[in-house]
């Protein structure tokens, strides 16, 4: 049960205009709590009946102190506890100029009303149990998406999706939690085989662990999804990387000379593919500098590369591999480390003489994304390009019906899935019955943090004010 005393603010009755601010044909303000229906009777003199979900039309909105009218407003009221948050609840509608909205949310504020924070309305939803605590963040997902993908993974999610598939993990943590009970009942008894407990036991933990490892997968996919495909140009200095970046974002983005070591910093540009916002990443070159302001760049480009998706090693084709090649390819090798990011080396300068040979690059560089270019005359380009859109086609191919995609939620889901791996191994190794049964209830309260029931007060209010003013 949600502990509405931590929240003392929800006494209180809030409006806040839920549209966007400037000019437009209307305008709805919002308001609810427990004086809405009082101080719509004083705002509203000439209405008769206010009745829950029925639109009531052009009607007088005015200034209880000056009797003045400030406009004709629609207004629908929704009644506890058939409203959005839970609470009586209004929303009204009026002419879409500023000076109306400010003059509008000031009268209400005058009658007992405060402006409500940022989420404040889906705070109290959230409190009065319309909805757990992952459908509420999927509210600020819903409004945010930037395609229509990402719209129908953010509507599973605030059709309770999230929870939905949590629920059966949990489902599955209480059936083993009554199995260990019962094994510590059947130890008290005196010499009782526990083996076929322990055996069942062992089964719903793999099952569980099964689980939450393939909700864990699928967070690849859905944080690319909300935040972007990151892909960083790499590689000693002058091979043309700047020149590359400028071709595939359209942009004279960065300077370009014949100079080594002319970029210094990261420079990143968006690009949208498909339904994928990428994000390409201009990078200082890796080689081993003296130059103070140098090693910070390269600081810099080895710290980008260690966040990247993809990375693209630039060679320069009209020049021999040398040792400053293989310095780069080594440290961009160590920061990518075990991460299964992909890896593409880029054979750039191919409109001149090629001094190198594809036997040689497999020989220092082995990979499976070998792509010869022109950055200046843009020929190969398309060919990378098309090879990054077929990766994105075939996750499309093969992505789960649902995408986790919410950082804090995956978070919780890891250390979940890591204490289910200990418990495993805590089982196989005959540790006591009650250490077991405290480790699965550490479990059950990591899962339900994500929903709602155990969250700590501060990640709450964390949460709700990143949502906007209204929502």
């Amino acid at each position: 049960m949600l502990q509405k005393h931590r929240f003392p603010e929800m006494e209180d009755t809030i409006c806040a205009l839920a549209t966007p601010t400037g000019r437009s044909a209307l305008s709805v303000v919002r308001m609810t709590g427990t004086k809405t229906l009082e101080i719509l009777k004083k705002t509203l003199p000439e209405t008769q009946a206010l009745k829950h979900r029925v639109v009531v039309v052009n009607q007088p909105f005015v200034d209880p102190q000056t009797k003045g009218m400030l406009d004709r407003v629609n207004v629908v009221c929704y009644e506890s506890p058939q409203s959005y948050t839970g609470d009586d609840l209004c929303e009204i509608t009026l002419h879409g100029n500023p000076i109306l909205v400010h003059e509008a949310l000031n009268i209400l504020c005058s009658q007992g009303c405060r402006l409500a924070r940022e989420g404040e309305f889906t705070l109290r939803a959230y409190m009065n149990e319309k909805m757990d605590l992952s459908a509420a963040e999927a509210v600020a997902h819903v409004i945010d998406s930037n395609s229509l993908r990402e719209l129908r993974i953010a509507n599973q999610e605030l059709g309770g999706e999230t929870g939905k598939r949590l629920l059966q993990v949990k489902e599955q943590l209480m059936s083993l939690q009554a199995d260990i009970e019962a094994a510590i009942d059947f130890s008290n008894e005196g010499d009782v085989d526990t083996l076929p407990v322990d055996e069942r036991m062992k089964q719903k933990l793999y099952e569980t662990i099964q689980i939450v490892a393939a909700l864990l997968q699928t967070y690849q996919q859905g944080k690319v999804l909300i935040h972007g495909f990151s892909v960083v140009l790499a590689g000693k200095p002058n091979v043309g990387k700047s020149t590359l970046f400028n071709s595939i974002v359209e942009k004279n983005r960065a300077i370009i000379t014949h100079i080594a070591g002319t970029t210094r910093d990261v420079l990143y540009e968006t690009k949208k593919m498909g339904t994928i916002q990428m994000k390409f990443y201009d990078t200082a070159g890796i080689h081993n500098s003296q130059d103070i302001i140098e090693k910070i760049g390269i600081q810099k480009t080895l710290e980008t590369i260690s966040n990247a998706d993809a990375v693209f090693f630039i060679l320069d084709g009209s020049s021999p591999i040398d040792s400053c090649d293989e310095e780069a390819y080594k440290a961009i090798s160590e920061t990518i480390g075990i991460k299964k990011v992909p890896l593409y080396v880029l054979v750039n300068k191919s409109d001149l003489a090629r001094k190198i040979h594809e036997k040689d690059i497999q020989k220092n560089f082995p990979c499976e994304n070998l792509f010869w270019l022109s950055a200046r005359t843009g020929q190969g380009l398309e060919d990378i390009m098309g090879a990054l859109e077929e990766m994105f086609e075939e996750d499309d191919r093969s992505s789960a019906e649902f995408l986790l995609t919410n950082t804090r939620q995956f978070v919780s889901l890891q250390q979940a899935l890591e204490s289910l791996k200990n418990i495993s191994s805590a089982l196989d190794q005959k540790v006591a019955y009650e250490c077991l049964s405290v480790d699965v209830a550490y479990v059950l309260d990591n899962l339900s943090q994500i929903t709602g029931e155990t969250t700590p007060e501060d990640i709450i209010r964390k949460i709700f004010s990143q949502f906007c003013i209204g929502k």
